[in-house]
């Protein structure tokens, strides 16, 4: 199968990209509810809304994935895809239940509730699930736009081989991001700095991808 790369240069650097990117989207999936379990301190049912949420609202990342590769092409949607969720995990690095995007102190006990609701009543609280849901539409995308880039980059005849690649890709690297997030965590001794090296990858995958020719909008015979 890694043999059926050869004389294809595009899809090889796009699967190589892959490996990297594909490892911070699924780092960010694992440990976004334990990330936000210890800087938000929610309990058991917070964490219960929180995931059942983030599930519904991630269908939304198919329509969003389909229409960027209607209207911009693959590649360029795996770049928007990749950028989303690396801004989106910079911005939940910003926050705490006393802080909003790093630099806004939030007092609980001078600020109104936004609701009489049972969780959920902060502004930290209501931004954190935001933040997520644009995880969790993006990621959800991006499956669905790496798919569509591979066959815009190899030949039909041979689609099940690079496919067998692409599989390979998504698990030769798959422990990379649990290693950086304990890394990160040992290192810094907080949270936030186990969470804040998966941007890593994710930004390998961004620059990757602008070495890859082709990925262009499906043209339709008028």
């Amino acid at each position: 199968m890694v043999m059926s790369l050869r004389g294809y240069r595009d899809a090889a650097i796009f699967l190589t990209a892959r490996m990297f990117y594909v490892d911070g989207m699924s780092a960010v999936l694992l440990f976004a509810g334990v990330y936000a379990r210890g800087v938000m301190h929610w309990g058991a049912l917070e964490m219960l809304f929180y995931g059942m949420v983030l599930t519904v609202l991630a269908v939304i990342g198919g329509f969003v994935g389909g229409a960027l590769d209607h209207r911009l092409g693959p590649r360029r949607a795996v770049q928007i895809e990749i950028g989303m969720t690396l801004l989106a995990v910079i911005a939940l690095l910003g926050m705490a239940p006393d802080r909003i995007l790093y630099f806004w102190p939030y007092n609980a006990q001078t600020h109104a509730v936004l609701w009489n609701g049972p969780m959920f009543r902060t502004l930290p609280e209501v931004m954190f699930i935001g933040i997520g849901f644009i995880n969790a539409v993006f990621i959800t995308a991006h499956y669905a736009s790496s798919r569509t880039l591979l066959t815009r980059l190899t030949p039909p005849e041979q689609t099940g081989a690079f496919f067998g690649v692409y599989a390979l890709s998504g698990t030769a690297t798959v422990w990379l991001g649990s290693f950086l997030v304990n890394l990160g965590t040992h290192i810094f001794k907080t949270q936030q700095g186990g969470f804040a090296s998966i941007t890593l990858l994710l930004a390998i995958g961004f620059v990757g991808l602008m070495f890859v020719r082709g990925g262009d909008p499906a043209r339709s015979d008028v």
